[in-house]
């Protein structure tokens, strides 16, 4: 477990913050219940991650919320009387209640987790390049000062282990799609080897979107660990195939 420092003087809380590598959930623990085709069987599986979560976290269950992610902007409060809805097309969780565990799965794109710590407000952002392109970060820093009064200038960020545009080659789609938010500079794409590739900062992207909603560049903090080279550490979609394991970054008010 990879564990984030946040620092909260001066209130009350203590924030939790995590990332699992393949040691925490193993393989075979994540691909049993994504091979499972049977609705019941595939409940229990999931019950079994959920129960090997909790019990490294110290907490129960019924704390870990999930979103059910489709690659979208679309963002959830979650509130002591919703926070057992599904969460359907959902890629990030907003919360001020304390004991509520924000979690978001990833395999290679851009975990974010985001601190208002004069509010107590976290959320758990998931920023593959879809999400990026249609600026989720963006959309969670707006409705967290929308809905808790957060001071975007007050907001710690966490970028959490995904690819690296060293290895993240993307076609002229991401290109387009990226360059329409401005998104466009020579430190989020550099040319690939083959006309019409380019290689793909999502770190450097998500970063540039946070400080242009206010956020500091120093209240930024980088993972700079890359998912597809870090094998012993990581699951990658890119390097292993679509049906690998998943890693699970989380946040909570306790």
């Amino acid at each position: 477990m990879i564990w984030y420092a946040i620092e909260n003087e001066g209130h009350g809380s203590i924030i939790t913050a995590f990332a699992t590598t393949k040691t925490d959930l193993p393989l075979p623990l994540q691909r049993a219940f994504n091979e499972q085709t049977e609705p019941g069987l595939k409940a229990v599986l999931w019950n079994n991650i959920y129960d090997t979560l909790a019990s490294q976290l110290n907490i129960n269950t019924e704390q870990l919320v999930f979103a059910k992610q489709t690659h979208s902007a679309n963002i959830q409060i979650v509130m002591e009387k919703n926070r057992k809805a599904p969460y359907a097309d959902t890629d990030g969780l907003i919360t001020n209640v304390r004991g509520i565990c924000l979690c978001i799965q990833t395999a290679d794109c851009t975990p974010i987790l985001l601190v208002d710590p004069i509010h107590e407000v976290v959320a758990a952002i998931h920023a593959g390049w879809r999400g990026t392109a249609q600026n989720i970060t963006g959309n969670a820093i707006s409705l967290m000062s929308q809905n808790f009064n957060t001071d975007p200038g007050q907001v710690i960020a966490y970028i959490g282990p995904c690819i690296s545009q060293e290895i993240y080659e993307v076609g002229y789609d991401v290109h387009e799609a990226f360059c329409a938010i401005g998104l466009s500079s020579e430190s989020i794409f550099k040319k690939g080897k083959i006309p019409g590739k380019y290689y793909c900062n999502l770190n450097g992207a998500n970063t540039e979107l946070l400080v242009r909603h206010g956020v500091l560049v120093g209240n930024i903090k980088t993972d700079n660990h890359c998912t597809y080279q870090q094998k012993e550490l990581y699951y990658s979609a890119r390097r292993d195939g679509g049906k690998t394991g998943r890693i699970i970054t989380g946040i909570m008010i306790n």
